[in-house]
């Protein structure tokens, strides 16, 4: 069974000094011990900023988020995607501020059913990186979202991009 906290420990010793050299070699021992039963789904910011270093590109999938540059950039490292772009399928955007910062959240506008219906996740993909993508997820996260608010902000616009591709 695997220590996180040992594992973790790795990553944090030196306090920024040469993180991502660091963090690239707590991602490989973690996806050494994983890979060998599963495929892994991976945060993209944290693997494309490492270069993918230690991560095997056949046995592991991006989670993008960051929009088409992001999304391009892991798809051309050779890994397969799941793609849930804020400026469409993040739904707790535009509910307001929560870190504390003056002015808008940092992905308002508010996402209407609108939005997450007419996102297409290969827009600006070629056609020759297109079938690394896999799938794509909205998603409602719970800084701000619980159990008295959730239905009315998930249902309404996450039903409708499965209506349209219920394949994906």
């Amino acid at each position: 069974m695997m220590n996180m906290l040992e594992l973790t420990r790795s990553l944090t010793c030196c306090r920024g000094k040469h993180t991502a050299r660091k963090f690239g070699a707590w991602q490989s021992k973690l996806h050494g011990l994983l890979q060998s039963r599963r495929t892994t789904l991976n945060w993209a910011g944290s693997v494309v900023h490492t270069g993918g270093a230690g991560v095997d590109r056949r046995r592991s999938w991006l989670h993008t988020w960051g929009g088409t540059a992001a999304k391009l950039q892991a798809l051309q490292m050779g890994f397969k995607i799941i793609d849930s772009h804020h400026d469409a399928w993040y739904l707790d955007c535009g509910a307001g501020i929560w870190l504390g910062w003056v002015g808008k959240s940092w992905c308002a506008p508010w996402k209407s059913w609108q939005m997450a219906y007419l996102y297409d996740p290969e827009e600006g993909v070629p056609a020759s990186l297109a079938s690394g993508i896999q799938g794509g997820e909205v998603a409602l996260w719970g800084e701000q979202n619980g159990e008295s608010n959730y239905e009315v902000r998930l249902w309404s616009r996450a039903l409708v991009r499965l209506l349209k591709d219920p394949c994906c």
